[in-house]
């Protein structure tokens, strides 16, 4: 059996409510993503990049 390589995970702050693995999030709320899903997110509006502190 193989296994998938582990993909680099990205942090993004949600610009809308979103569900993400299986959980509910709110607006505002920041998550960890995989970077194609942080482009995902992104092209449609549901979130932008994490601000950096």
């Amino acid at each position: 059996m193989s296994e998938k390589p582990q993909q680099k995970t990205v942090e993004v702050t949600l610009a809308k409510d979103h569900h993400h693995a299986g959980k509910a999030y709110q607006a505002g709320a920041k998550i960890k993503v995989t970077e194609p899903e942080r482009d995902w997110l992104i092209t449609h509006k549901v979130a932008e990049p994490a601000k950096e502190k």
